[in-house]
C-alpha cells in the first residue's frame, strides 16, 4: 500500500499526504513540474511523482526540517532555502523516525505509519543541494512560482507564489499552530521578523487565493488572525501562556483555534 495519497486541490496542483504526517504539493505545468517539499521519507516518493509526469521537474524545499526535508535523499536535486544550509546535517533516520513514533503516540496518525514506514539513512552529499532565495523563480512554461522569504518557523523557511494563477504553497509559515521554532535569544526580535514578513505576504494575497499549506488547505483569515495576534503581542497588548499544545510546551499566545508558540 502506497504511502501517498494525491488529491487535486487547484488546476494542475496535486496535494500529497504522507499518510497524514505532512503535505507535499505536486504542480505541473506545460513544460515543467515542480514538487514542493518531500516529506518525512516513509516510502517511494520519487516514483510516486514520476508515475504521474510526463516531463522534467524541480524539487523545492519550504524549510528544513524532518517532516518536510526528510525524503530530499530520494531526488538527485534539491532546491534548499539559503538560510536553511546548515540544518541539513541535522536530519537523520533516527530523527525521522522519531518524528514518526511522535506522531503515532500523539494519536495524530494511525500506527500503521509506523508499520508501513521505511526510513533510511541517505548520503547529505552538498552538492546535491541548490540554495535558492528571495527572487528566484521556478518557470513551469505556463505558470511561474516566485520564491518568498517567509523566516519565523526557520530562518530560511520560504513561500512560493503564483501570482497570476493566484496560489500560494505555504510551508509552515503560516499554521493554525504556529511554531516560532527559528534560532535565536531574542524572541521578541524573532516574532518581529516573522510578524513583518507575514504583513508583506499578506499584501500579495487576496480571499480567493489558494493556500496550500505544509500540512493541509488553508483560508487566508488564518493568515489575517495570525497577523493580528501577533502584533497585539509586539504592541503589548496580549500576554502569552505556558501550555502544552500538540507535541509541544511553552510560551504561547493563544487565541482559541489559532496559537503562536513563541519558544525556539
Amino acid at each position: 500500500m502506497s504511502a501517498y495519497e494525491f488529491m487535486e486541490v487547484a488546476p494542475g496542483i496535486f496535494q500529497i499526504s504522507e499518510s497524514g504526517l505532512a503535505m507535499q504539493y505536486l504542480v505541473t505545468g506545460r513544460d515543467r513540474a515542480l514538487l514542493v517539499d518531500t516529506g518525512t521519507g516513509i516510502g517511494d516518493l520519487r516514483g510516486e511523482v514520476e508515475r504521474r509526469i510526463s516531463v522534467p521537474y524541480d524539487v523545492v524545499i519550504t524549510h528544513v526540517h524532518r517532516d518536510h526535508f526528510g525524503g530530499a535523499g530520494a531526488f538527485d536535486r534539491v532546491h534548499v532555502p539559503k538560510g536553511d544550509l546548515d540544518a541539513i546535517s541535522g536530519i537523520d533516520a533516527e530523527g525521522r523516525r522519531g518524528y514518526v513514533v511522535s506522531m503515532v503516540s500523539s494519536g495524530s496518525v494511525s500506527p500503521d505509519v509506523l508499520e508501513k514506514a521505511v526510513i533510511r539513512q541517505w548520503n547529505d552529499d552538498p552538492q546535491r543541494f541548490i540554495p535558492v532565495d528571495a527572487g528566484h523563480v521556478f518557470d513551469l512554461g505556463d505558470r511561474r512560482f516566485e520564491v518568498i522569504p517567509m523566516p519565523g518557523h526557520t530562518a530560511g523557511e520560504i513561500c512560493l507564489l503564483d501570482r497570476a494563477g493566484d496560489v500560494l504553497i505555504s510551508g509552515d509559515s503560516a499554521n493554525p499552530i504556529m511554531l516560532l521554532k527559528m534560532k535565536g535569544d531574542d524572541r521578541i526580535e524573532v516574532c518581529r521578523r516573522w510578524h513583518d514578513a507575514l504583513g508583506g505576504l499578506l499584501r500579495l494575497l487576496d480571499d480567493d487565493t489558494v493556500i496550500c499549506g505544509g500540512h493541509g488547505l488553508l483560508d487566508i483569515d488564518v493568515f489575517e488572525r495570525l497577523y493580528a495576534i501577533a502584533g497585539e503581542y509586539l504592541e503589548g497588548r496580549r500576554n502569552a501562556v505556558v501550555k502544552k499544545v500538540h507535541l509541544y510546551t511553552g510560551r504561547f499566545l493563544d487565541d482559541g483555534d489559532i496559537v503562536i508558540g513563541l519558544d525556539a
